[in-house]
């Protein structure tokens, strides 16, 4: 497949990524990124691949034309993805993508590298090598001891065939972060400097807007700057002792053995076929141009010719589109109104049997309602002429209870009389009890105090006939608490005495009395529970009494 060159949407996608650096981003248009980057950039590597196999055979593709390009996915070391070293804050996704030439017996990272590198801003193309630490390394072992003899000859020649010609030199030194380096600016003018350099880079950009882009010359373009940039990969990685023929500088002594007399040169022949060549060469050129220039006119004439014949081809679809769309808002409107029409008629349907249903559920519901008035009114008489039943018995019963009332008063009121009759007899025994005994009492105080005189003349008649006694000494008085015992023992007998000589007829008067007071009143009879009177009966019994206290 030929190379048909970076478009402007390789460019564009780079673009596109600076502004959204992130994976899901990446992953949404990695299809793009397939189409637009991928695919002719492998276009590129396979019309390099025999051209790049004659330059030096260690540049073959080999049987993983993949393991040639960086990875987009991750950070990487400037060694391995990228000849610049990214900064620090790594972003997820590398803004280019890069191939890379180096000897494919030894490890990527252990060689120097011919690299070509697309971005936002174009494609570069140059030559990079890094110390990676490791011994087998070729910046160690080979260019280190190389540079250390022949540094005026590395300065010469990167000087008149880079740096005067618009190649950008990048030089990078040790120190603290992520990669361990970072880049310095001067270029390094004796041993020392370049003995402390970790990595540089020698490259030219080419910008987007350049025609050196064009498929036809971005392939030749490549190999020129490859061409060139070899005796700097020859210098830095290639072990061989015949550098110097290589490199092409004065004053150094080529190392390879003696090769036998090379034959007398033509130098005037040889200089007419380098002009016939230059200008078969720029012959070539002008008409791949022409044949460029035809091409990419014939494309925008192609393109221009689409594009109208696709603006056509909308309109058309367009334009038949809103026909159909016409037709089915038509055949939508006619569905609607048959759709209506028919909601109308069965609208219709539905208001007449809902008024029947209407008239008909009325029509049962006063029958309902005429019944249960029949029921109801039924109910009354019966529930009336119970009423009046009860009535005529509850009157009976009042009557009864009445009479029976009127009997047990007239009973009671005997037996109150009776019983006040018994208490007036006894009070009246009893007051001619209280006056007998009190006749009895009279007498024996008139007996006792005839006695006491009897006894007192008998005392005075016997003090007569008896001698005069002798008189008793003086009494010691006793203390009070003596006095009081001697005159309770005194009074006691006394008592006793008085006592015993209880006047008879106190005694019978109080024997009568015992039996009339053991007597118990008969009990008066419980009156029937009177039985509940109608509200208005009630109303009149209140009435009357109140009538009644109002007399009283």
């Amino acid at each position: 497949m030929e190379f048909t060159g970076f478009r402007e949407e390789s460019f564009a996608f780079f673009h596109e990524l600076r502004q959204n650096n992130t994976l899901e981003w990446f992953k949404e248009n990695e299809e793009s990124f397939e189409l637009h980057v991928c695919e002719p950039f492998q276009q590129l590597l396979r019309a390099l691949d025999g051209p790049m196999k004659e330059l030096d055979p260690v540049f073959g593709l080999g049987p993983n034309p993949d393991s040639h390009f960086s990875q987009m996915h991750s950070a990487a070391s400037p060694g391995s993805s990228t000849p610049n070293p990214a900064p620090v804050n790594v972003p997820p996704v590398k803004m280019d993508y890069t191939a890379f030439y180096w000897d494919q017996s030894v490890g990527r990272l252990d060689d120097g590298h011919l690299f070509i590198r697309i971005g936002a801003d174009g494609v570069a193309l140059g030559f990079s090598i890094y110390d990676t630490g490791a011994p087998q390394g070729k910046m160690r072992r080979v260019f280190k001891p190389r540079i250390r003899r022949n540094l005026h000859s590395l300065d010469e020649h990167i000087k008149n065939n880079y740096l005067r010609r618009g190649f950008e030199f990048r030089r990078f030194v040790r120190a603290a972060g992520r990669f361990g380096m970072k880049e310095e600016d001067p270029f390094p003018t004796g041993a020392p400097a370049w003995e402390n350099t970790l990595g540089w880079v020698l490259l030219r950009h080419i910008h987007t807007e350049s025609s050196r882009l064009t498929p036809g010359s971005f392939v030749s373009e490549v190999m020129d700057t490859f061409t060139r940039l070899y005796p700097i990969y020859v210098f830095t990685s290639d072990a061989k002792p015949d550098w110097p023929s290589i490199l092409k500088v004065s004053g150094i002594p080529a190392v390879p053995p003696p090769r036998p007399p090379k034959p007398k040169i033509d130098h005037e022949k040889i200089r007419r076929e380098e002009e016939e060549r230059k200008q078969a060469e720029r012959d070539r050129i002008k008409a791949e141009k022409a044949a460029e220039r035809e091409r990419v006119r014939a494309e925008k004439a192609a393109a221009k010719l689409a594009e109208r014949e696709r603006i056509q081809a909308e309109k058309d679809a367009e334009r038949q589109r809103k026909l159909e769309e016409r037709e089915q808002l038509k055949a939508k409107k006619a569905d609607e109104r048959e759709r209506l029409k028919k909601e109308r008629e069965a609208a219709k349907v539905k208001a007449a049997a809902d008024r029947e249903r209407l008239r008909l559920k009325k029509a049962a519901e006063r029958e309902k309602a005429e019944e249960k008035r029949k029921r109801e009114a039924e109910k009354r008489k019966v529930a009336a002429k119970k009423k009046a039943e009860a009535q005529k018995v509850a009157d009976a019963k009042k009557k009864e209870a009445a009479k029976k009332q009127a009997e047990a008063k007239k009973k009671t009121d005997a037996r109150a009389k009776v019983a006040a009759q018994a208490k007036a007899a006894a009070v009246k025994k009893k007051a001619a009890a209280k006056k007998k005994a009190d006749a009895i009492k009279t007498a024996d105080a008139k007996k006792k105090a005839a006695a006491r005189k009897m006894a007192d003349a008998k005392k005075k008649a016997a003090a007569k006939k008896k001698p005069a006694a002798k008189k008793k000494p003086p009494a010691r008085k006793k203390p009070a608490a003596k006095k009081k015992a001697a005159a309770k023992k005194k009074s006691a007998p006394k008592k006793k005495a008085a006592a015993r000589k209880k006047p008879v007829a106190k005694k019978k008067a109080a024997a009568k009395n015992k039996p009339a007071a053991r007597k118990k009143k008969p009990a008066a009879r419980k009156k029937p529970a009177a039985r509940p009177k109608p509200v208005a009966k009630k109303k009149a019994a209140a009435k009357k009494k109140t009538a009644a206290r109002k007399k009283k």
